[in-house]
């Protein structure tokens, strides 16, 4: 509409306001005149519509309304005033202006005016408001947690004006947006986090219009105390240095953990984070030696729990040989038990040795009740009891050796054969010397009685310990199996000493032992190891140390110096069907009838490394030898005779084996002279047709009426590389008769020192023999 009064339309948008102003043109005709400028002035102040405070360095910006094209700009002073001046053609005016005004903080705002070459218009500006953000995690201070349901809230800390609250997620995240009026902008933001079981936290952060800020809360704790008593579940005894210890239920977090004083008592105070308040928690108890415990009670601020435990089981074996301290040997039937150390015995368990002499006990303990210590013992009949004691394990291996019977009196050693706590097959020791003169007048004159005989023979062992028995007297001519021990059955006797013997009996006659019997090879049983005696023997198939040893018994290291007369009588065995080493006789033999020899009579098993150096005069029709008088299938090895040897009647004679009747012999010497009336030799008197000679060799006097010869008298054997002297022996033939066989004759200067070796091939100098200077080869095991 147009008319000639100027008409003013109002336009209030959210960031502008447009006024529009009418003017009239006015008349004329146009292009009747030069164009003419118009000078127009716009003014007016700008102010705050919050509190009319002016707003200085607002600016400010007149266009045309119609174009809005930019006309004049101004920038309001410190009072908020203005003033826009610009210049128009007056044909080209507008009818309205448009007055823009915008100021840092405040909504940006536009007026419309109608135009006036002189305008005046105030102008109200909107605070304006600023959109912000605040995101971030709340966790748990201890383990980086989540925690859920925390309130957040923002402050202003100029006027404690909440700006936002909030609670986090089951994540632990939080956001919240706000607004604040531009003008009013803090710079901090008050942040406070609460949640229950946590401290509180309140921080300061700066504000911006998006705060990023992540919170960890200390969680609060509750203190409680625990406490009760461990004791046993089957006495009630108090558990002392047990441990004690508290888990949330169900939960393997621990809350404590103590041990129990002497009374079996705890006591702990604890630390509980309120977040993590059980509604129960589990007690347990262990202890070395029980079987742990637990039980589950409420938590609270006192709590109480007594517990009880079962003592573990200890399951123990114990296991070893049962054998004689003698021997070594396995001993069967002994009783072992096994107890306590420090009580009242108590047997824990027992058994009885099996054969092989092995034993196994096995029982059971309560653990806590276990000793350190526990006692073996070993009884048997024949031996003193044993108890010995051992560490307590679980599996013991101890074997148990069972000591000898202590002899020390002759008294004492004749009641091995005459008291019962003294049994035939008991195991002894001689601990001292003994004087046993006394026994010339024992019984009737008939002196010592022999231990074991041929109806309960000795089977046990004897051990002398170097210890001498002197003066021993045995005058039992019409008995059998005489000695200290008759018949000794699977026995062995050693280091026993012998002095000054006086025994004279009949059938198996020795000082020592009558008969040694033996019922294995190789069970170290049936032996005579490092024995000795000197003195006088006499009997029939008698010897010096034994009368009689069987065919599986040994003679081991031992010693006859005794004088030896009887029939069939030799220095140290009569009759020997076993193994005889590392033995020697140097005493003087006479017999009455033959075989008899300087160290045994009668032989079929092995001699070795063993000598005679006695003299032996004999008659009789069977063999005589310096060594053996007649050796059936059996071994002479290493070994030699020295004494003389001679029989005034007719039979074989050797200086080392009277009759070798199948046997053979090697690496051995005779030196002694030999003197007989037919089957004469320095070696052998007859070598049979299966019996062998090798390299041996004979170097005393040989003297026969026939069939003589140097290192054999009758030969049908073998004979081979063995020598005799020619000058010593006076014999110039190998053999009285038979076959002269691989028999070498040399001079004595041919046979002695280093011309030996050179001249008595097949003798091996490196392992057997050995060169003597100005003598015979010697055998490498003698001195």
């Amino acid at each position: 509409m147009q008319s000639s009064t100027s008409r003013v339309w109002f336009v209030l948008a959210l960031f502008s306001v447009s006024v529009l102003v009418s003017c009239d043109s006015g008349g004329g005709t146009p292009g009747s005149e030069e164009p003419s400028e118009v000078s127009v002035d716009v003014t007016g102040t700008v102010t705050s519509a919050e509190n009319d405070e002016p707003i200085g360095d607002a600016t400010v910006e007149v266009l045309r309304a119609d174009n809005e094209n930019t006309l004049a700009s101004a920038t309001t002073d410190t009072t908020g005033s203005y003033e826009a001046t610009f210049t128009f053609e007056e044909s080209e005016t507008p009818n309205q202006l448009e007055v823009r005004v915008s100021a840092g903080r405040f909504m940006n705002k536009a007026v419309s005016v109608d135009f006036q070459s002189s305008v005046s218009r105030d102008i109200e500006l909107q605070t304006g408001v600023v959109e912000a953000s605040v995101s971030g995690v709340v966790a748990d201070a201890t383990n980086g947690d989540p925690i859920e349901g925390a309130v957040v809230n923002g402050v202003r800390p100029d006027s404690s004006e909440q700006l936002f609250e909030t609670t986090t997620s089951g994540s632990g995240e939080y956001e919240a947006s706000f607004e604040i009026k531009a003008t009013s902008q803090p710079s901090d933001i008050v942040l406070s986090v609460n949640t229950d079981g946590f401290e509180s936290k309140e921080l300061t952060i700066a504000f911006t219009e998006e705060v990023s800020r992540d919170v960890k809360l200390e969680a609060k704790t509750t203190e409680a105390t625990a406490s009760g008593l461990v004791d046993r579940s089957d006495t009630g005894d108090p558990v002392t240095n047990a441990t004690v210890t508290g888990s949330p239920a169900g939960n393997s977090g621990q809350l404590f953990e103590t041990t129990t004083n002497e009374a079996g008592e705890y006591e702990v105070t604890f630390e509980v984070r309120v977040p993590d308040e059980p509604d129960e928690i589990t007690v347990g108890a262990s202890a070395k030696d029980f079987e742990d415990s637990e039980q589950t009670v409420s938590f609270g601020n006192e709590i109480s729990s007594n517990l009880s435990l079962s003592p573990s089981e200890v399951n123990v074996t114990v296991d070893g040989t049962v054998t004689a301290e003698l021997d070594g040997s396995t001993i069967e039937g002994a009783d072992v038990s096994i107890f306590r150390a420090n009580e009242n015995r108590d047997d824990l368990a027992s058994t009885t040795s099996e054969m092989d002499g092995t034993y196994a006990l096995s029982f059971t303990v309560l653990a806590p009740d276990a000793p350190d210590e526990l006692r073996l013992e070993a009884t048997e009949s024949r031996v003193p009891d044993t108890s010995l004691t051992v560490g307590f394990s679980e599996s013991i291996a101890q074997n148990i050796t069972l000591p000898s019977i202590e002899i020390s009196t002759i008294d004492e050693l004749q009641a091995i054969q005459t008291d019962s706590d003294f049994p035939l097959d008991g195991f002894y020791v001689q601990t001292k010397n003994i004087d046993a003169s006394v026994t010339a007048n024992w019984n009737g004159g008939k002196g010592f009685e022999p231990i074991g005989d041929n109806t309960i023979p000795f089977s046990g062992g004897f051990d002398g310990n170097g210890n001498v028995i002197k003066g021993l007297s045995i005058d039992r001519p019409n008995a059998e199996t005489v000695g200290i021990f008759g018949l000794v059955d699977n026995g062995i006797i050693k280091d026993v000493v012998v002095e000054n013997a006086s025994v004279e009996g009949g059938l198996k006659s020795g000082i020592v032992a009558g008969f040694l019997k033996s019922k294995n090879i190789n069970n170290n049983r049936g032996t005579i190891q490092s024995s000795r005696t000197s003195g006088s023997v006499s009997g029939d198939d008698v010897g010096g140390l034994a009368g009689k040893t069987g065919s599986a018994s040994k003679v081991q290291g031992s010693r006859s110096d005794a004088f030896v007369e009887g029939r069939h009588a030799a220095g140290l065995v009569s009759t020997s069907n076993g193994t005889i080493q590392n033995s020697k006789a140097t005493g003087d033999v006479a017999s009455t009838n033959t075989p008899s020899g300087g160290l045994v009579s009668e032989f079929c098993g092995t001699i070795i490394n063993s000598e005679a150096s006695g003299d032996v005069e004999a008659s009789g029709r069977n063999g005589v030898g310096g060594l053996v008088g007649r050796s059936g299938s059996s071994l002479v090895e290493s070994s030699r005779a020295t004494g003389n040897v001679s029989r005034n009647d007719d039979g074989p004679i050797g200086g080392l084996v009277g009759n070798n009747l199948g046997g053979t012999v090697r690496f051995s010497y005779a030196t002694g002279s030999v003197s007989g009336v037919d089957q004469v030799g320095g070696l052998v008197g007859i070598n049979t047709s299966d019996a062998e000679v090798v390299e041996s060799f004979a170097a005393g006097s040989v003297s026969g009426d026939t069939e003589t010869g140097g290192l054999v008298g009758v030969n049908a054997g073998s004979l081979s590389e063995s020598f005799w002297d020619t000058e010593t022996t006076g014999q110039s033939e190998s053999v009285g008769r038979g076959n002269p066989g691989g028999a070498i004759g040399l001079g004595t200067d041919e046979m002695q020192g280093n011309s030996a070796e050179e001249n008595m091939d097949g003798f091996d100098f490196q392992n057997t023999w050995r060169v003597v200077m100005g003598d015979y080869p010697a055998l490498q095991w003698e001195e």
